[in-house]
């Protein structure tokens, strides 16, 4: 976790990440220590088809996460496995697991973009974000497939 984030931009990031997935997934498998988002229309996106660990369970291996990976992504027929895992102490905790298991591990950095009634700066002259409804959202997900 970037020590500039407060945890509430962190936790808003992640809840918004994952309303986002779930608004988008077909399918949604529970499973002992999170949730599976499933796009069975876009099986070739890492980003749509993976695990994401719920919190920071005490009892979870990453071999019980690789098994896990295997059983819900392998079933469903796809190749790849990705696991999601937003406390940066477990992740930690897990590393040498994954990576014994022969796994390549990746970081996602966040950046928060101020509310702007609460920002003191602008960061980006010039542009501007705004609100977008989801179908667009959906759509543009679908163009940068292509």
């Amino acid at each position: 976790m970037n020590d500039s984030l407060g945890s509430t931009d962190v936790d808003r990031s992640i809840a918004f990440a994952r309303r986002h997935h779930k608004r988008l997934a077909d399918t949604i498998i529970d499973f002992k220590w999170g949730s599976a988002f499933l796009e069975e229309d876009v099986p070739l996106r890492y980003g749509s088809n993976f695990l994401w660990v719920d919190g920071s369970p005490d009892d979870v291996t990453a071999e019980e996460l690789v098994l896990e990976a295997d059983r819900i992504l392998g079933g469903a027929g796809y190749k790849h496995r990705i696991v999601a895992i937003d406390d940066p102490v477990l992740s930690r905790r897990l590393r040498s697991g994954f990576e014994a298991a022969g796994w390549s591990l990746t970081e996602l950095v966040t950046m928060v973009l101020p509310d702007p009634a609460n920002a003191t700066r602008d960061l980006r002259p010039g542009v501007h974000v705004r609100e977008a409804e989801y179908s667009q959202t959906r759509n543009l997900l679908e163009l940068l497939q292509h």
